[in-house]
């Protein structure tokens, strides 16, 4: 098991800027959608759907403070084709706006 989750952690680390689909991730570590989701989120403690969207934001925190790009720019950059999803997971894991995270990071 230790394996498959591997093998999905790093599909979605390398995938994780183009749209990814449980079923992709199953098939890329040769296990059923529903089997590798309940390994996953006994291993992990985290659906696979909250680790890919947690990596996407983990991503895009560097973007905030060392780039100019708007939230939008980053927000496609990390494979999120609605800026509002990717507010509304950032505030999840951040308690804080991307915008917010940027102001308190660059000052």
């Amino acid at each position: 098991t230790r394996s498959y989750i591997q093998k999905a952690v790093n599909f979605i680390e390398q995938s994780y800027m183009q749209p990814v689909t449980i079923p992709q991730i199953a098939e890329f570590v040769g296990v059923s959608p529903i089997y590798l989701t309940k390994i996953f989120k006994l291993s992990t403690g985290k659906t696979l759907s909250e680790y890919l969207n947690y990596y996407r934001t983990q991503c895009s925190l560097r973007m905030l403070t060392e780039t100019d790009e708007n939230i939008n720019e980053i927000c496609e950059k990390v494979g999120y084709s609605d800026v509002r999803s990717y507010i509304r997971f950032f505030k999840k894991f951040y308690h804080m706006t991307p915008s917010e995270y940027r102001k308190q990071h660059i000052e």
